[in-house]
């Protein structure tokens, strides 16, 4: 069964610039971000969540830092550096260097988080909800018209859903991907041609944003973790 959520979103997307589902599953961060500092207080799953995993990855906490309230972000960061600092507190160099527990047994692991950052896990259930929904989508002929006249999926996303694809739905993935890549290609050579001395009073055009399309084509736009 279709997301009837997600299909829509999707279908507004394709007419976007970038990566759909980049553009959706970041855009479903921004509300994650904004909805746990909001209600932080009233979800003591999420809290004991955020505790474990040491708060949030270098790129969502960096995230989290340009969006999120301070008071939230205040109340987070005062109780993991007590959980912190007391962990420290226990430790001591082993023989050998490197640390040790108190306690006995050398425990060099003792201040990495139990857990995987909560925002990263959001944005991975996000992106397989909206993968499986393209690839169901596939099968209504406007979704699939909208899909190639759209930039299609950057690398990162496009692997995973060639991964989950077959039969008609695997070669209209890699032929547009085909596609879209050799005339990004061609506006990079453009790019490169005209910074020759000859060709440079020459004036810009559609190539005008090649390299930045190009690095998030194969890269995933800013706050997308390859894996």
């Amino acid at each position: 069964m279709i997301n009837p959520v997600s299909y829509h979103d999707l279908l507004d997307a394709f007419s976007e610039p970038g990566c759909p589902v980049c553009r959706l599953a970041l855009r479903s961060i921004e509300r994650f971000i904004a909805s746990t500092n909001r209600d932080l207080v009233n979800t003591p799953d999420v809290w004991n969540e955020i505790m474990a995993s040491q708060g949030f990855c270098n790129l969502h906490a960096q995230q989290w830092l340009s969006t999120a309230h301070p008071l939230g972000t205040a109340f987070i960061y005062e109780a993991l550096l007590e959980r912190i600092g007391k962990e420290i507190e226990r430790q001591k160099p082993g023989k050998g260097g490197g640390l040790r527990s108190r306690l006995g047994a050398g425990n060099p692991s003792a201040l990495m988080p139990e857990k995987r950052c909560l925002v990263c896990l959001h944005r991975e259930e996000q992106e397989a909800l909206l993968i499986a929904t393209l690839l169901k989508g596939f099968g209504e002929t406007s979704f699939r018209t909208l899909y190639q006249r759209s930039p299609g999926l950057c690398v990162p996303h496009l692997r995973t859903a060639l991964g989950a694809a077959n039969g008609e739905v695997f070669d209209l993935l890699r032929n547009h991907a085909l596609n879209e890549q050799a005339r990004l290609r061609d506006q990079l050579k453009e790019i490169i041609r005209k910074h020759d001395y000859r060709y440079r009073d020459e004036p810009i055009g559609e190539e005008r944003d090649a390299t930045e399309r190009a690095v998030n084509l194969i890269a995933g736009a800013k706050g997308i973790a390859d894996r």
